[in-house]
């Protein structure tokens, strides 16, 4: 049985959690950055302008 207490126990959830949320934001951002294509922006010339409609 653990004998560190209320003090020990919640920090060690905490420590948890965050080692926990780490790990998880880092697989999901190397996830979708393999998943997402990585194309440059088109040259200006390419796209199209934009156009008042309103006075």
């Amino acid at each position: 049985m653990d004998q560190d207490g209320d003090f020990g126990i919640g920090a060690r959830l905490v420590l948890t959690a965050f080692v926990s949320a780490v790990f998880s934001a880092t697989l999901v951002i190397a996830i979708g950055q393999s998943i997402l294509e990585r194309t440059p922006d088109a040259p200006a010339q390419d796209q199209p302008a934009l156009i008042r409609t309103t006075g």
